[in-house]
Protein backbone atom coordinates (compact mmCIF):
# COMPACT_ATOMS: atom_id res chain seq x y z
CA UNK A 1 0.00 0.00 0.00
CA UNK A 2 1.36 3.38 -0.94
CA UNK A 3 2.00 5.36 2.24
CA UNK A 4 0.20 8.68 2.56
CA UNK A 5 1.06 9.07 6.22
CA UNK A 6 4.46 9.09 7.89
CA UNK A 7 6.04 10.94 10.76
CA UNK A 8 6.78 13.95 8.55
CA UNK A 9 3.03 14.68 8.49
CA UNK A 10 2.92 15.05 12.26
CA UNK A 11 3.00 18.50 13.81
CA UNK A 12 6.16 19.46 15.70
CA UNK A 13 5.94 18.76 19.43
CA UNK A 14 8.78 18.51 21.94
CA UNK A 15 9.58 15.40 23.94
CA UNK A 16 8.89 15.23 27.65
CA UNK A 17 5.17 14.71 28.08
CA UNK A 18 4.44 14.20 24.37
CA UNK A 19 4.40 10.81 22.63
CA UNK A 20 7.25 9.64 20.42
CA UNK A 21 6.80 9.30 16.66
CA UNK A 22 6.21 5.56 17.05
CA UNK A 23 3.54 6.13 19.72
CA UNK A 24 1.89 8.74 17.50
CA UNK A 25 1.64 6.21 14.68
CA UNK A 26 -0.29 3.86 16.96
CA UNK A 27 -2.56 6.70 18.09
CA UNK A 28 -3.24 7.56 14.44
CA UNK A 29 -4.00 3.91 13.65
CA UNK A 30 -6.52 3.74 16.51
CA UNK A 31 -8.17 7.13 16.21
CA UNK A 32 -7.96 8.64 12.72
CA UNK A 33 -11.39 8.75 11.09
CA UNK A 34 -9.88 8.19 7.63
CA UNK A 35 -9.56 4.40 7.31
CA UNK A 36 -6.83 4.60 4.68
CA UNK A 37 -4.62 6.86 6.79
CA UNK A 38 -5.30 4.69 9.86
CA UNK A 39 -4.27 1.56 7.91
CA UNK A 40 -1.09 3.22 6.68
CA UNK A 41 -0.20 4.29 10.22
CA UNK A 42 -0.83 0.74 11.50
CA UNK A 43 1.38 -0.78 8.80
CA UNK A 44 4.19 1.66 9.62
CA UNK A 45 3.85 1.03 13.38
CA UNK A 46 3.77 -2.75 13.03
CA UNK A 47 6.76 -2.80 10.67
CA UNK A 48 9.00 -1.07 13.23
CA UNK A 49 8.78 -3.72 15.98
CA UNK A 50 6.89 -6.86 17.08
CA UNK A 51 3.37 -6.31 18.36
CA UNK A 52 4.31 -6.39 22.06
CA UNK A 53 7.87 -5.13 21.65
CA UNK A 54 6.98 -1.57 22.56
CA UNK A 55 6.29 0.25 25.82
CA UNK A 56 3.50 -0.59 28.26
CA UNK A 57 1.57 2.57 27.34
CA UNK A 58 1.31 1.34 23.73
CA UNK A 59 0.14 -2.09 24.90
CA UNK A 60 -2.71 -0.37 26.79
CA UNK A 61 -3.87 1.14 23.50
CA UNK A 62 -3.96 -2.08 21.46
CA UNK A 63 -7.52 -3.13 22.49
CA UNK A 64 -8.81 -0.08 20.59
CA UNK A 65 -7.40 -1.65 17.40
CA UNK A 66 -9.48 -4.82 17.65
CA UNK A 67 -12.57 -3.62 15.74
CA UNK A 68 -10.43 -2.10 12.99
CA UNK A 69 -8.35 -5.24 12.50
CA UNK A 70 -11.51 -7.33 12.26
CA UNK A 71 -12.89 -4.94 9.62
CA UNK A 72 -9.64 -4.85 7.62
CA UNK A 73 -8.97 -8.57 7.70
CA UNK A 74 -5.56 -10.12 7.08
CA UNK A 75 -4.23 -9.56 10.62
CA UNK A 76 -5.44 -12.80 12.21
CA UNK A 77 -2.25 -13.42 14.24
CA UNK A 78 -2.23 -9.87 15.62
CA UNK A 79 -5.99 -10.02 16.28
CA UNK A 80 -5.61 -13.22 18.33
CA UNK A 81 -2.78 -11.68 20.37
CA UNK A 82 -4.86 -8.57 21.11
CA UNK A 83 -7.85 -10.72 22.10
CA UNK A 84 -5.59 -12.50 24.61
CA UNK A 85 -4.37 -9.16 25.94
CA UNK A 86 -7.95 -7.91 26.21
CA UNK A 87 -8.93 -10.97 28.24
CA UNK A 88 -6.07 -10.29 30.63
CA UNK A 89 -7.13 -6.64 31.02
CA UNK A 90 -10.79 -7.67 31.43
CA UNK A 91 -9.98 -10.07 34.26
CA UNK A 92 -7.95 -7.41 36.08
CA UNK A 93 -10.76 -4.91 35.50
CA UNK A 94 -13.19 -7.25 37.28
CA UNK A 95 -10.87 -7.38 40.28
CA UNK A 96 -10.60 -3.59 40.26
CA UNK A 97 -14.36 -3.22 39.94
CA UNK A 98 -14.93 -5.38 43.03
CA UNK A 99 -12.37 -3.35 44.94
CA UNK A 100 -14.02 -0.12 43.80
CA UNK A 101 -17.47 -1.27 44.92
CA UNK A 102 -16.04 -2.25 48.30
CA UNK A 103 -14.20 1.07 48.73
CA UNK A 104 -17.27 3.10 47.73
CA UNK A 105 -19.41 1.15 50.20
CA UNK A 106 -16.84 1.77 52.94
CA UNK A 107 -16.67 5.50 52.27
CA UNK A 108 -20.44 5.82 51.99
CA UNK A 109 -20.84 4.11 55.37
CA UNK A 110 -18.48 6.76 56.83
CA UNK A 111 -20.61 9.56 55.26
CA UNK A 112 -17.76 10.59 52.95
CA UNK A 113 -18.73 12.20 49.62
CA UNK A 114 -16.96 10.56 46.66
CA UNK A 115 -16.33 11.21 42.99
CA UNK A 116 -14.59 8.82 40.56
CA UNK A 117 -11.56 10.12 38.67
CA UNK A 118 -9.34 9.10 35.75
CA UNK A 119 -9.61 5.48 34.57
CA UNK A 120 -12.53 4.50 36.79
CA UNK A 121 -14.61 7.46 35.59
CA UNK A 122 -13.62 7.01 31.94
CA UNK A 123 -14.28 3.27 31.92
CA UNK A 124 -17.74 3.85 33.37
CA UNK A 125 -18.89 6.62 31.03
CA UNK A 126 -16.64 7.07 27.98
CA UNK A 127 -15.08 3.70 27.08
CA UNK A 128 -18.42 1.94 26.77
CA UNK A 129 -16.75 -1.12 25.21
CA UNK A 130 -14.61 -1.73 28.31
CA UNK A 131 -11.36 -1.12 26.43
CA UNK A 132 -9.87 1.24 29.02
CA UNK A 133 -7.16 -0.67 30.96
CA UNK A 134 -6.44 0.62 34.47
CA UNK A 135 -3.59 -0.01 36.88
CA UNK A 136 -5.38 1.32 39.98
CA UNK A 137 -8.46 3.13 41.24
CA UNK A 138 -8.84 6.87 41.77
CA UNK A 139 -11.43 8.37 44.13
CA UNK A 140 -11.80 12.07 44.97
CA UNK A 141 -13.05 13.13 48.43
CA UNK A 142 -13.51 16.51 50.08
CA UNK A 143 -10.40 17.84 51.81
CA UNK A 144 -12.30 18.27 55.08
CA UNK A 145 -13.34 14.59 54.93
CA UNK A 146 -9.89 13.17 54.13
CA UNK A 147 -9.16 12.01 57.70
CA UNK A 148 -12.50 10.22 57.94
CA UNK A 149 -11.90 8.56 54.55
CA UNK A 150 -8.42 7.39 55.61
CA UNK A 151 -9.74 5.99 58.88
CA UNK A 152 -12.54 4.10 57.12
CA UNK A 153 -10.24 2.60 54.48
CA UNK A 154 -7.61 1.51 57.01
CA UNK A 155 -10.31 -0.13 59.15
CA UNK A 156 -11.38 -2.29 56.19
CA UNK A 157 -7.94 -3.58 55.22
CA UNK A 158 -6.48 -0.85 53.00
CA UNK A 159 -2.86 -0.01 53.87
CA UNK A 160 -1.41 3.47 53.15
CA UNK A 161 1.87 3.45 51.21
CA UNK A 162 3.22 6.37 53.28
CA UNK A 163 3.40 6.77 57.05
CA UNK A 164 0.98 9.28 58.55
CA UNK A 165 -1.23 9.59 55.42
CA UNK A 166 -3.31 12.38 56.98
CA UNK A 167 -0.27 14.62 57.26
CA UNK A 168 0.95 13.53 53.84
CA UNK A 169 -2.34 14.49 52.18
CA UNK A 170 -2.22 17.99 53.62
CA UNK A 171 0.63 18.57 51.15
CA UNK A 172 0.05 16.32 48.15
CA UNK A 173 -3.03 15.82 46.02
CA UNK A 174 -3.38 12.08 46.71
CA UNK A 175 -2.12 9.13 48.73
CA UNK A 176 -1.87 5.51 47.56
CA UNK A 177 -3.44 2.61 49.49
CA UNK A 178 -2.84 -1.08 48.90
CA UNK A 179 -5.26 -3.96 49.48
CA UNK A 180 -4.51 -7.61 50.34
CA UNK A 181 -6.18 -8.59 47.04
CA UNK A 182 -3.31 -6.89 45.20
CA UNK A 183 -5.09 -3.79 43.90
CA UNK A 184 -4.22 -0.18 44.69
CA UNK A 185 -6.36 2.90 45.29
CA UNK A 186 -5.32 6.54 45.05
CA UNK A 187 -7.36 8.66 47.46
CA UNK A 188 -7.43 12.22 46.09
CA UNK A 189 -8.24 15.52 47.74
CA UNK A 190 -7.70 17.34 44.43
CA UNK A 191 -7.83 16.27 40.77
CA UNK A 192 -4.77 18.50 40.16
CA UNK A 193 -1.19 17.97 41.30
CA UNK A 194 -0.40 21.49 42.49
CA UNK A 195 -3.81 23.13 42.78
CA UNK A 196 -5.70 22.45 46.01
CA UNK A 197 -9.43 21.90 45.79
CA UNK A 198 -11.63 23.47 48.46
CA UNK A 199 -14.82 21.74 49.70
CA UNK A 200 -16.86 24.28 47.71
CA UNK A 201 -14.80 23.39 44.62
CA UNK A 202 -15.65 19.73 45.19
CA UNK A 203 -19.36 20.58 45.37
CA UNK A 204 -19.13 22.55 42.10
CA UNK A 205 -17.68 19.50 40.32
CA UNK A 206 -20.18 17.15 41.95
CA UNK A 207 -23.16 19.36 41.04
CA UNK A 208 -22.34 18.99 37.33
CA UNK A 209 -21.40 15.31 37.70
CA UNK A 210 -23.23 12.33 36.25
CA UNK A 211 -24.49 9.13 37.85
CA UNK A 212 -23.11 5.77 36.68
CA UNK A 213 -23.36 2.22 37.95
CA UNK A 214 -20.33 0.33 39.27
CA UNK A 215 -21.78 -3.18 39.44
CA UNK A 216 -24.98 -2.55 41.34
CA UNK A 217 -23.69 0.49 43.15
CA UNK A 218 -24.39 4.06 41.93
CA UNK A 219 -21.38 6.36 41.72
CA UNK A 220 -20.67 9.90 40.56
CA UNK A 221 -18.28 10.86 37.74
CA UNK A 222 -17.33 14.38 36.56
CA UNK A 223 -19.05 15.80 33.49
CA UNK A 224 -17.11 15.42 30.19
CA UNK A 225 -15.82 19.02 30.28
CA UNK A 226 -14.41 18.58 33.80
CA UNK A 227 -12.93 15.19 32.91
CA UNK A 228 -11.20 16.76 29.92
CA UNK A 229 -9.70 19.46 32.14
CA UNK A 230 -8.48 16.92 34.72
CA UNK A 231 -7.03 14.73 31.95
CA UNK A 232 -5.00 17.61 30.49
CA UNK A 233 -3.75 18.77 33.89
CA UNK A 234 -2.76 15.30 35.08
CA UNK A 235 -1.37 13.90 31.83
CA UNK A 236 0.78 16.80 30.68
CA UNK A 237 3.75 16.11 32.93
CA UNK A 238 7.22 15.02 31.93
CA UNK A 239 8.05 11.31 31.81
CA UNK A 240 11.02 9.59 30.18
CA UNK A 241 8.58 7.40 28.28
CA UNK A 242 5.42 9.43 27.77
CA UNK A 243 2.30 7.69 29.19
CA UNK A 244 0.30 9.04 26.25
CA UNK A 245 -2.95 7.32 27.25
CA UNK A 246 -4.17 10.73 28.47
CA UNK A 247 -4.24 12.09 24.91
CA UNK A 248 -6.39 9.17 23.79
CA UNK A 249 -8.69 9.77 26.77
CA UNK A 250 -8.98 13.46 25.83
CA UNK A 251 -9.73 12.59 22.20
CA UNK A 252 -12.49 10.12 23.09
CA UNK A 253 -14.03 12.53 25.60
CA UNK A 254 -14.51 15.04 22.77
CA UNK A 255 -15.73 12.51 20.21
CA UNK A 256 -18.06 10.37 22.30
CA UNK A 257 -19.67 13.32 24.10
CA UNK A 258 -19.61 15.72 21.14
CA UNK A 259 -23.38 16.33 21.22
CA UNK A 260 -23.32 17.59 24.82
CA UNK A 261 -19.76 18.71 25.49
CA UNK A 262 -19.89 22.02 27.39
CA UNK A 263 -17.14 24.11 25.76
CA UNK A 264 -18.05 27.20 27.74
CA UNK A 265 -17.68 25.32 31.04
CA UNK A 266 -14.31 23.96 29.93
CA UNK A 267 -13.05 27.45 29.15
CA UNK A 268 -14.47 28.90 32.38
CA UNK A 269 -13.01 26.15 34.62
CA UNK A 270 -9.69 26.27 32.76
CA UNK A 271 -9.27 29.96 33.47
CA UNK A 272 -10.40 29.54 37.09
CA UNK A 273 -7.63 27.02 37.77
CA UNK A 274 -5.06 28.80 35.55
CA UNK A 275 -4.60 25.78 33.28
CA UNK A 276 -4.96 27.51 29.91
CA UNK A 277 -1.55 26.32 28.64
CA UNK A 278 -2.02 22.54 29.06
CA UNK A 279 -5.63 22.64 27.83
CA UNK A 280 -4.74 24.76 24.78
CA UNK A 281 -1.76 22.54 23.91
CA UNK A 282 -3.92 19.41 24.14
CA UNK A 283 -6.60 20.90 21.90
CA UNK A 284 -4.01 21.90 19.28
CA UNK A 285 -2.46 18.42 19.32
CA UNK A 286 -5.81 16.68 18.96
CA UNK A 287 -6.87 18.94 16.11
CA UNK A 288 -3.52 18.79 14.25
CA UNK A 289 -2.50 15.15 14.65
CA UNK A 290 -5.75 13.24 15.24
CA UNK A 291 -8.10 15.47 13.22
CA UNK A 292 -10.45 15.75 16.20
CA UNK A 293 -13.27 18.28 15.60
CA UNK A 294 -12.83 21.38 17.76
CA UNK A 295 -15.00 24.52 17.33
CA UNK A 296 -13.18 27.30 15.41
CA UNK A 297 -13.56 29.84 18.22
CA UNK A 298 -12.05 27.37 20.71
CA UNK A 299 -9.11 26.69 18.37
CA UNK A 300 -8.62 30.43 18.00
CA UNK A 301 -8.49 30.73 21.81
CA UNK A 302 -6.08 27.76 21.99
CA UNK A 303 -3.72 29.36 19.48
CA UNK A 304 -2.89 32.12 21.96
CA UNK A 305 -4.14 31.17 25.43
CA UNK A 306 -4.05 33.84 28.15
CA UNK A 307 -1.38 32.97 30.73
CA UNK A 308 0.82 34.88 33.13
CA UNK A 309 4.61 34.67 33.21
CA UNK A 310 4.38 32.47 36.33
CA UNK A 311 1.92 30.16 34.55
CA UNK A 312 4.39 29.78 31.68
CA UNK A 313 7.32 29.07 34.01
CA UNK A 314 5.29 26.45 35.88
CA UNK A 315 4.13 24.85 32.61
CA UNK A 316 7.72 24.62 31.34
CA UNK A 317 8.85 23.17 34.68
CA UNK A 318 6.36 20.28 34.82
CA UNK A 319 6.39 19.35 31.12
CA UNK A 320 10.13 19.26 30.42
CA UNK A 321 13.01 17.21 31.78
CA UNK A 322 15.33 19.36 33.90
CA UNK A 323 19.07 18.98 33.42
CA UNK A 324 19.34 18.20 37.14
CA UNK A 325 17.24 15.06 37.60
CA UNK A 326 16.97 14.70 41.39
CA UNK A 327 13.38 14.58 42.61
CA UNK A 328 13.96 17.76 44.64
CA UNK A 329 14.62 19.80 41.50
CA UNK A 330 11.61 18.27 39.78
CA UNK A 331 9.34 19.21 42.65
CA UNK A 332 10.81 22.38 44.12
CA UNK A 333 9.06 25.04 42.01
CA UNK A 334 5.70 23.26 41.58
CA UNK A 335 5.50 22.37 45.28
CA UNK A 336 6.53 25.88 46.33
CA UNK A 337 3.59 27.16 44.25
CA UNK A 338 1.37 24.55 45.87
CA UNK A 339 2.44 25.74 49.33
CA UNK A 340 1.47 29.28 48.36
CA UNK A 341 -1.92 28.12 47.04
CA UNK A 342 -2.59 26.01 50.14
CA UNK A 343 -2.01 29.04 52.37
CA UNK A 344 -4.42 31.05 50.23
CA UNK A 345 -6.98 28.24 50.65
CA UNK A 346 -6.59 28.43 54.43
CA UNK A 347 -4.32 25.38 54.91
CA UNK A 348 -1.50 26.59 57.19
CA UNK A 349 1.54 24.38 56.84
CA UNK A 350 5.01 25.57 57.94
CA UNK A 351 7.93 25.21 55.53
CA UNK A 352 9.86 22.84 57.79
CA UNK A 353 6.93 20.39 57.71
CA UNK A 354 6.28 20.89 54.02
CA UNK A 355 9.62 20.36 52.30
CA UNK A 356 10.48 16.88 53.62
CA UNK A 357 7.34 15.71 51.85
CA UNK A 358 8.49 17.34 48.61
CA UNK A 359 10.98 14.49 48.26
CA UNK A 360 8.55 11.92 49.75
CA UNK A 361 10.50 11.18 52.91
CA UNK A 362 9.14 9.34 55.89
CA UNK A 363 10.05 10.11 59.50
CA UNK A 364 12.56 10.69 60.97
CA UNK A 365 12.89 13.60 58.55
CA UNK A 366 16.11 15.31 59.62
CA UNK A 367 18.81 12.78 58.56
CA UNK A 368 16.97 11.79 55.38
CA UNK A 369 16.35 15.42 54.50
CA UNK A 370 20.02 16.35 54.89
CA UNK A 371 21.06 13.40 52.69
CA UNK A 372 18.46 14.37 50.07
CA UNK A 373 19.74 17.95 49.94
CA UNK A 374 23.35 16.77 49.55
CA UNK A 375 22.35 14.38 46.77
CA UNK A 376 20.32 17.08 45.03
CA UNK A 377 23.27 19.52 45.26
CA UNK A 378 25.59 16.97 43.62
CA UNK A 379 23.02 16.39 40.91
CA UNK A 380 22.66 20.12 40.26
CA UNK A 381 26.43 20.54 40.13
CA UNK A 382 26.76 17.72 37.58
CA UNK A 383 23.94 19.20 35.51
CA UNK A 384 25.48 22.68 35.47
CA UNK A 385 28.92 21.30 34.63
CA UNK A 386 27.37 19.32 31.80
CA UNK A 387 25.63 22.44 30.53
CA UNK A 388 28.88 24.45 30.55
CA UNK A 389 30.85 21.68 28.84
CA UNK A 390 28.18 20.92 26.25
CA UNK A 391 29.57 23.32 23.57
CA UNK A 392 33.08 21.88 23.99
CA UNK A 393 31.80 18.31 23.83
CA UNK A 394 29.70 19.15 20.79
CA UNK A 395 32.84 20.18 18.93
CA UNK A 396 34.86 17.16 20.03
CA UNK A 397 32.10 14.59 19.87
CA UNK A 398 29.77 12.90 22.32
CA UNK A 399 29.74 10.12 24.91
CA UNK A 400 26.34 8.42 25.21
CA UNK A 401 26.06 6.63 28.57
CA UNK A 402 23.55 3.82 28.28
CA UNK A 403 22.90 3.54 32.01
CA UNK A 404 21.66 7.12 32.27
CA UNK A 405 20.03 7.51 28.85
CA UNK A 406 16.29 8.19 29.01
CA UNK A 407 14.08 5.32 27.81
CA UNK A 408 12.56 7.40 25.00
CA UNK A 409 16.01 7.29 23.32
CA UNK A 410 16.23 3.49 23.46
CA UNK A 411 14.45 0.60 21.78
CA UNK A 412 14.99 -3.05 22.59
CA UNK A 413 17.09 -2.53 25.74
CA UNK A 414 16.56 -4.01 29.18
CA UNK A 415 16.60 -1.89 32.34
CA UNK A 416 19.93 -0.37 33.48
CA UNK A 417 22.13 -2.55 35.69
CA UNK A 418 25.33 -1.96 37.63
CA UNK A 419 28.49 -4.00 37.04
CA UNK A 420 30.63 -5.10 40.00
CA UNK A 421 32.90 -2.05 39.58
CA UNK A 422 29.90 0.31 39.73
CA UNK A 423 29.62 0.94 35.96
CA UNK A 424 26.07 1.39 34.70
CA UNK A 425 25.16 -0.53 31.55
CA UNK A 426 22.20 -2.03 29.72
CA UNK A 427 21.76 -5.38 28.08
CA UNK A 428 20.46 -5.02 24.56
CA UNK A 429 18.16 -7.54 22.98
CA UNK A 430 19.43 -9.20 19.77
CA UNK A 431 18.04 -6.14 17.96
CA UNK A 432 18.20 -2.75 19.65
CA UNK A 433 18.37 0.95 18.76
CA UNK A 434 20.11 3.92 20.39
CA UNK A 435 18.82 7.38 19.38
CA UNK A 436 21.29 10.20 20.03
CA UNK A 437 21.76 13.92 19.43
CA UNK A 438 24.75 14.65 17.25
CA UNK A 439 25.52 17.17 14.54
CA UNK A 440 26.23 15.64 11.11
CA UNK A 441 29.93 15.01 10.50
CA UNK A 442 32.64 12.37 10.22
CA UNK A 443 33.17 10.47 13.48
CA UNK A 444 35.13 7.61 14.94
CA UNK A 445 32.85 5.55 17.17
CA UNK A 446 33.73 3.19 20.03
CA UNK A 447 31.18 0.93 21.74
CA UNK A 448 32.26 -0.05 25.25
CA UNK A 449 30.98 -3.46 26.34
CA UNK A 450 31.04 -5.05 29.77
CA UNK A 451 32.97 -8.32 30.17
CA UNK A 452 29.80 -10.42 30.33
CA UNK A 453 30.07 -10.86 26.57
CA UNK A 454 33.39 -9.65 25.19
CA UNK A 455 34.42 -9.35 21.56
CA UNK A 456 36.48 -12.51 21.40
CA UNK A 457 34.11 -15.43 20.92
CA UNK A 458 31.06 -15.56 18.65
CA UNK A 459 30.32 -11.83 18.79
CA UNK A 460 32.67 -10.84 15.96
CA UNK A 461 30.84 -13.24 13.65
CA UNK A 462 27.32 -11.96 14.36
CA UNK A 463 27.51 -8.29 15.41
CA UNK A 464 26.10 -5.89 12.83
CA UNK A 465 25.72 -2.11 13.17
CA UNK A 466 23.99 0.50 11.05
CA UNK A 467 23.28 4.23 11.31
CA UNK A 468 19.96 5.43 9.93
CA UNK A 469 19.85 2.38 7.66
CA UNK A 470 23.48 2.71 6.45
CA UNK A 471 25.62 -0.32 7.27
CA UNK A 472 28.65 0.48 9.45
CA UNK A 473 31.98 -1.23 8.87
CA UNK A 474 33.44 -2.63 12.08
CA UNK A 475 37.14 -1.79 11.99
CA UNK A 476 38.25 -3.78 15.01
CA UNK A 477 37.20 -5.33 18.24
CA UNK A 478 39.36 -5.97 21.24
CA UNK A 479 38.01 -7.27 24.52
CA UNK A 480 35.39 -4.78 25.60
CA UNK A 481 35.73 -2.19 22.80
CA UNK A 482 34.28 -2.26 19.28
CA UNK A 483 35.39 0.41 16.80
CA UNK A 484 33.60 1.71 13.73
CA UNK A 485 33.31 4.94 11.71
CA UNK A 486 30.36 7.22 10.89
CA UNK A 487 30.35 9.28 7.69
CA UNK A 488 28.62 12.62 7.21
CA UNK A 489 26.27 11.36 4.50
CA UNK A 490 24.78 8.79 6.90
CA UNK A 491 23.33 11.44 9.22
CA UNK A 492 19.78 12.65 9.39
CA UNK A 493 18.49 15.84 11.08
CA UNK A 494 20.04 16.58 14.51
CA UNK A 495 18.49 14.58 17.33
CA UNK A 496 17.29 11.71 15.12
CA UNK A 497 20.41 9.56 14.64
CA UNK A 498 19.46 5.89 15.09
CA UNK A 499 22.24 3.38 15.62
CA UNK A 500 20.83 -0.15 15.25
CA UNK A 501 22.62 -3.06 16.89
CA UNK A 502 22.01 -6.63 15.72
CA UNK A 503 23.70 -9.80 16.94
CA UNK A 504 23.02 -13.44 17.69
CA UNK A 505 21.16 -14.07 20.94
CA UNK A 506 23.32 -15.07 23.88
CA UNK A 507 22.36 -17.37 26.75
CA UNK A 508 23.91 -16.37 30.06
CA UNK A 509 25.44 -19.10 32.20
CA UNK A 510 23.54 -17.67 35.18
CA UNK A 511 20.25 -18.89 33.74
CA UNK A 512 19.07 -15.40 32.69
CA UNK A 513 16.03 -16.03 30.51
CA UNK A 514 15.96 -12.61 28.86
CA UNK A 515 16.79 -12.32 25.13
CA UNK A 516 20.31 -10.89 25.44
CA UNK A 517 22.46 -9.19 22.85
CA UNK A 518 25.40 -7.12 24.11
CA UNK A 519 26.13 -5.52 27.49
CA UNK A 520 26.58 -1.90 26.39
CA UNK A 521 27.94 0.80 28.71
CA UNK A 522 28.80 3.73 26.40
CA UNK A 523 28.90 4.84 22.78
CA UNK A 524 31.72 7.35 22.30
CA UNK A 525 31.77 9.54 19.19
CA UNK A 526 34.90 11.54 18.32
CA UNK A 527 35.12 13.91 15.36
CA UNK A 528 37.67 12.94 12.75
CA UNK A 529 40.10 15.61 11.63
CA UNK A 530 39.21 17.13 8.25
Amino acid sequence: MQSRLDTTTFSEWPRGCWPTDRQRLLMAACLLADERDARTAWDAWLAAEPLFGSDAASNHLLPLMLARLEAWGGFEAERRQIVGLLRYYWLFQQLLKRGLESALDTLAAADVDTLLLKGAALAAGTYRDGHRPMNDLDILVRRDQADAAIEALVATGWTPRFPDPGRFMRVVHACCFGHPSGIELDLHVSPFHERPLTPSGFHTIAAAGERVLIGRRPALVPCPADQFLFTCAHGMRHADVAPFRWLVDACLLLRRHADRFDWERLRERTMLHRLALPVAATLRFLADDLKTPVPPDVLQWAASPPASVLDRIEFASVTSRPRATHVLWHNLLPKALLHRRLRRAGVRLPWHAFFPLVVFLGPPFAPHWAAAVRSAARDLRDGLVGLLLAPIRARRGQVVTLGGLTPDRLEGFHMPERWSDGTLFRWSSPRAVVVFDCQPGDYDAVLTLLPARAWSGDLEHSLRLDLNGHALRILSGAGDRVRTVLDRDMFGPPGTQRMTIRCAAWGAATGDRRPLGISLATVELSRRAA
